[in-house]
């Protein structure tokens, strides 16, 4: 997919990762009955209302991970065997009770799509931030390989930087413990004014820390890049190369 400008707004860089479920179910799964067979004889010993188990579901976090469960247990009939260490799996069927209360990180959203959090901005004249910035061009040079760069690409140079915000993950519904502050940078590059989005965390105390920066997720190319590209043909590479000629 190739991003479009719109998404430098909040709710465009969020929209293609929240895609809208919809379910339908067919009369049969009203109620589905736990039978428990002795011998020839056959009885019920659970009643399982899907319908109520969904409209339960419907305010809580999910993913995609969870309609793929979902699917599984359609495709094996099983809707009411208990889940093993629940909290440690990615995904949990919709055709179950979900938990109240689930982070980001437990629901495998990254931190790219998590809406669990505050965003304050910082001044893009920071030492920190032109720190982080430089970072992230230093990572993009080293994906587009040496031989790269001298045959066919561009080498990537910052530009300016568009705009800086740490984020504040909210402690029940954020992404979890992971001991790192994180910061999101939206920048802009030579030779082409291509326009970049990561999120980067450093670790312990504080930014001013010397620990090396993490990158969460990929750098991600939020403006159209056309046929600048063309002369590669590697399809991770060709959102951030820009042909010589």
């Amino acid at each position: 997919m190739k991003p479009r400008s719109e998404q430098r707004l909040v709710s465009g860089r969020a929209e293609p990762g929240l895609a809208q479920a919809m379910v339908s179910a067919h009369d049969d799964l009203f109620v589905i009955e736990d039978k428990r067979h002795l011998g020839n004889a056959s009885r019920v010993v659970q009643s399982i209302n899907i319908i109520s188990v969904l409209r339960r579901n419907t305010d809580r976090y999910s993913s995609t991970f969870d309609v793929y469960e979902a699917l599984k247990d359609i495709l094996n009939e099983e809707y009411d065997t208990p889940v093993q260490n629940p909290k440690l799996k990615r995904g949990l069927s919709l055709l179950r009770t979900m938990p109240e209360k689930r982070t980001c990180k437990q629901a495998g959203v990254p931190d790219r799509y998590c809406l669990c959090k505050e965003e304050t901005p910082i001044d893009v004249q920071n030492d920190t931030v032109i720190e982080a910035a430089e970072y992230i061009i230093k990572l993009l040079n080293k994906y587009l390989r040496a031989e790269l760069i001298g045959k066919k690409c561009h080498k990537i140079e910052l530009d300016v930087i568009l705009g800086a915000t740490s984020i504040d993950y909210d402690q029940n519904w954020g992404q979890g413990h992971d001991h790192l502050n994180k910061m999101k940078l939206i920048l802009s590059t030579r030779p082409n004014k291509a326009i970049f989005e990561a999120i980067l965390g450093k670790s312990l105390q504080n930014w001013t820390t010397q620990n090396e920066w993490t990158l969460s997720g990929e750098i991600e190319r939020i403006s159209e890049y056309g046929h600048s590209a063309d002369c590669i043909d590697d399809k991770h590479l060709r959102k951030y190369c820009t042909c010589k000629s």
